[in-house]
């Protein structure tokens, strides 16, 4: 955030409860001493050069109408409908001449492979120039132990190892 651009952004959890138990303290974990101040009332982060980010919950697709938003983090986005998707890239539509929106999107893969973000997303994103995408193993977690990753492939079933530990749409079995 360049102090003096005034712009708006939007923080977006899948559901209320995720949104305050793990989105928002995350971000506050992380967030700058000075960029801002939260108004919880309200729903949104006062930014001290006049922007604001707006909090909200994917539980209802409407929420995000009618706002515009420089950028996006959309947070456990598997678990967010493919309409929710939809009406968050229409906020990222900016002026012409203006450079794009971003959306940031942090997931646990949840659903089967057949589900939208990874049919409409991660499947084609050889096709699509505009999509960077990544892909993290918990054994790439700094933080974490590694005996836990090491146990875990030892002792879990084999497909919700590969989701849970290695971030992969599977077909969960049995």
């Amino acid at each position: 955030i360049k102090a003096g651009i005034k712009t708006d952004y939007l923080v977006l959890g899948p559901t209320y409860r995720i949104l305050t138990q793990s989105t928002l303290k995350t971000l506050f974990q992380y967030w700058p001493k000075g960029l801002g101040s939260y108004k919880k009332q309200e729903s949104f982060i006062q930014l001290v050069n006049g922007g604001v980010v707006w909090i909200r919950s994917a539980d209802k697709p409407d929420a995000v109408e009618g706002m515009t938003a420089k950028s996006v983090w959309m947070d456990e986005a598997a678990l967010c409908s493919e309409t929710v998707y939809d009406k968050v890239c229409q906020r990222l539509v900016q002026k012409k001449g203006e450079p794009k929106g971003r959306l940031l999107m942090t997931t646990t893969p949840y659903g089967s492979p057949s589900c939208w973000m990874n049919l409409r997303l991660i499947e084609q994103r050889k096709t699509l120039p505009w999509l960077f995408y990544i892909n993290f193993s918990m054994a790439d977690n700094p933080f974490i132990e590694r005996t836990v990753y090491d146990r875990a492939k030892a002792t879990m079933n084999e497909s919700l190892f590969q989701r849970d530990f290695e971030g992969r749409f599977v077909k969960i079995e049995g």
